[in-house]
C-alpha cells in the first residue's frame, strides 16, 4: 500500500468513526475515533519528519560538496 493510500484509508476510517460517535455518543465510538485521530496525527508527524530530514540532508550535501559554489 502506498503512503497516500494508507493515509486515505486512515482518514476515511477516522471520519467514519467520528460520524459514528456523533450519531451515538457512545464511549466505544469515542475511543475508536480518538485512536484513529492519534494514528492520523502520528502518520502526519512521521511524514513531516521525513521531509525535514530530507531537506536537512539536501542542505548538508549542498554545503559540504560545493561549498555553495557551482
Amino acid at each position: 500500500m502506498t503512503e497516500l493510500s494508507e493515509f486515505e484509508r486512515l482518514v476515511r476510517e477516522m471520519r467514519t468513526a467520528q460520524r459514528a460517535y456523533f450519531r451515538s455518543r457512545s464511549s466505544g465510538a469515542l475511543e475508536t475515533s480518538k485512536r484513529l485521530e492519534r494514528e492520523v496525527d502520528a502518520f502526519l508527524k512521521a511524514r513531516q519528519e521525513e521531509i525535514e530530514a530530507a531537506r536537512l540532508a539536501a542542505n548538508m550535501e549542498f554545503d559540504f560538496s560545493t561549498g555553495g559554489k557551482e
